[in-house]
């Protein structure tokens, strides 16, 4: 056989394999030349040991089996393609499930009938570089809208066994994971409609419109413009909501959004705050004026009249707006103040609109702390009393001494009371105030007493207080415990304050006039001090005020006022003290008039406690008084 073939090619190569004696496989390649020689068949055979090149050959078959094995038993579709011709090298079981044994044909015709050309989304030109040579793996995602099945596609250029690269492609179904996902996406949506919008309007809610809001402020800035925050209540929303039925209402509340859309710009944001309330959020302000313009518009198209199942009515909506950067603070604080100033456009009548103030609203947030600060120094006893004192310049007699409150700041240092009393007027803090005037002052007045200095202390109470229930039993009851003398206890009211609600005074002044506590009438002459208001307060003293005093010797008219209430005291039998006596000469004229009791820095300033029995001690009386009281006991 071997010889027959011999002589008809003349030459043949072939392989054979035997085992060495250990039982070793070999391979050889045999080269046979057939030859006559002499009439005799000759043979010549070159035997080479091709056993290395076998072994090689053979370990890269079983790889490729390893390989083919592997691609064959994942769970994707995997195939092999060349390059240039497009041709199919390899499908594996999914593929041949899917399209059935497409190697040798064309892939783009395996994947699309009737297709003419490669597909527009073949990856060749992406998995190459520049010098021919394998780039990266390339991932992508693929419908195949005839099916409506989805692939995760993984494909890399790759050696084929000739040296040639060829296209590999591993696509994985990810149907099943795209519609999850598409699920997951369309419950996220619903998820973030309840989340961020209103569901009866589809407005923004107010956690949307507070995202907007924080992102705005950076915009405004960068843009220098003013960014209006308003806050927008119905007007009369509830009597048809009551009288109709809430599904009435909802349709109001529904057309109500479409206008507040319709009127507003795509820029804004509309968003329904709860109820009949809305949030509105205008960009690009130029100025007030713009944004005035952009709220006539706006309620303007909220007057017109609504049609709601064949009625009519009529709603309007007050609004209130703070404007951006001139009101700083973060997005609640600007709501807030909008809210306040809705408010205001309520109380001012309805269906209109109201700027909020933000330099007022400083000052009335100033006020706040700083009356918080003065209950603090009230808790922590930073305030002290100071004393000035009182003389009867005709008896040459110190008689009393007034309580004036002092603040010992720990920042600012002793603070005089006109720098923090005004603040507490009409506020409850007041009320406290007196008390701890009335307590700390009877307290030290007891504690002269004891050591053997009596005066009256005037001390200064504010209507509002005395107008407490029980004040004067509480009065009476903290008399009682410093065991002190009602005599020696004169309490001080201001002239303007008295007459706000004079019956009421006047009862507890007669209360307190009935147990032996004495009223003055404080600053008189700077109120109205009408004939009238003197003889229906049962008060004991006149105290002149200081601004017609202490000009008398230069200024006629004050000259003539203080002469006026001298007069005025005399004829009601009430007794009088000239308060601002600054100087020796004021008190002689004083004297002059019919005046004898006076205090002023003329005589002392008001100093601590501690420090007024060594001022009564050493305290000498001008020789000018004693002359003129001489001259007047004689007369």
């Amino acid at each position: 056989m071997f010889l027959r073939k011999l002589r008809e090619k003349g030459r043949i190569t072939i392989e054979d394999c035997g085992h060495h004696r250990n039982g070793k496989p070999y391979y050889v390649e045999i080269n046979a030349h057939y030859a006559r020689n002499e009439g005799q068949d000759s043979i010549v055979a070159i035997y080479r040991d091709i056993s290395e090149r076998k072994q090689s050959e053979l370990a890269l078959h079983e790889a490729n089996q390893r390989f083919t094995a592997v691609l064959d038993g994942i769970d994707a579709a995997v195939y092999v393609a060349d390059m240039d011709t497009y041709e199919v090298l390899y499908v594996n079981p999914k593929i041949r499930n899917r399209v059935g044994d497409v190697v040798g044909k064309k892939c783009w015709q395996a994947i699309r009938q009737g297709q003419s050309g490669p597909c527009e989304f073949c990856t060749n030109g992406k998995l190459l570089d520049r010098k021919g040579e394998t780039a990266r793996t390339y991932t992508w995602d693929y419908h195949d809208t005839a099916n409506n099945q989805w692939f995760h596609c993984t494909d890399r250029a790759i050696p084929w066994d000739d040296g040639r690269y060829v296209r590999l492609e591993v696509a994985t179904d990810i149907t099943d994971r795209m519609r999850d996902e598409k699920a997951l996406k369309k419950a996220h949506q619903q998820l973030e409609l309840l989340a961020y919008y209103d569901p009866l309007t589809k407005l923004a809610n107010r956690r949307l419109f507070i995202d907007h809001l924080s992102r705005s402020f950076a915009r405004a800035d960068r843009k220098k413009t003013k960014l209006a925050v308003c806050y927008l209540d119905l007007d009369g929303f509830k009597e048809v909501n009551d009288s109709l039925g809430h599904e009435l209402g909802d349709k109001l509340l529904k057309q109500v959004s479409e206008r507040l859309l319709n009127t507003l710009r795509g820029e804004d944001l509309v968003a329904r705050w709860g109820g009949d309330e809305f949030a509105l959020l205008i960009n690009g302000q130029h100025d007030e004026q713009t944004c005035a313009t952009t709220l006539d518009r706006l309620s303007s198209a909220l007057a017109v009249p609504y049609e709601l199942d064949g009625c009519v009515f009529h709603v309007t909506a007050s609004i209130g707006v703070t404007v951006y950067p001139q009101d700083q603070g973060d997005p609640d604080t600007l709501l807030r103040h909008a809210d306040q100033a809705m408010y205001l456009a309520k109380q001012r009548g309805r269906n209109q609109y109201y700027f909020f103030d933000p330099v007022q609203d400083r000052r009335v947030h100033a006020r706040r702390e700083y009356i918080s600060r003065i209950a603090e120094a009230i808790e922590k006893e930073e305030l002290q009393l100071f004393y000035q004192p009182k003389v009867d310049m005709v008896r040459g007699r110190i008689f009393g001494a007034e309580a004036l409150v002092r603040w010992q700041h720990p920042e600012q240092g002793l603070l005089p009371p006109n720098m923090f009393l005004p603040l507490i007027e009409g506020h409850r803090l007041q009320y406290a105030l007196d008390w701890w005037v009335l307590r700390t002052a009877i307290r030290q007045a007891a504690l002269w007493h004891a050591d053997g200095l009596d005066l009256v202390v005037g001390i200064n109470v504010s209507p509002s207080t005395i107008q407490y229930p029980d004040f004067t039993s509480q009065l009476m009851q903290l008399v009682d415990e410093e065991n002190i003398s009602t005599d020696l206890i004169e309490l001080e009211i201001v002239e303007s304050d008295a007459i706000d609600d004079l019956d009421a005074v006047s009862a507890v002044i007669r209360q307190c006039e009935d147990v032996g506590v004495h009223f003055a009438l404080d600053d008189y002459g700077t109120g109205y001090s009408s004939l009238t208001y003197i003889r229906r307060l049962p008060v004991q003293t006149l105290k002149i005020d200081q601004i017609f005093v202490k000009d008398i010797l230069t200024d006629q008219d004050d000259l003539n006022i203080v002469e006026g209430v001298i007069g005025l005291a005399r004829a009601f039998g009430r007794e009088m003290i000239a308060e601002g006596v600054e100087n020796t000469e004021i008190g002689v004229r004083l004297l002059e008039l019919g005046c004898n009791c006076a205090q002023g820095y003329g005589i002392a300033k008001p100093m601590p406690f501690t420090e007024i029995p060594a001022w009564v001690r050493q305290y000498r009386f001008p020789s000018e008084w004693i002359e003129v009281a001489k001259k007047l006991s004689a007369a």
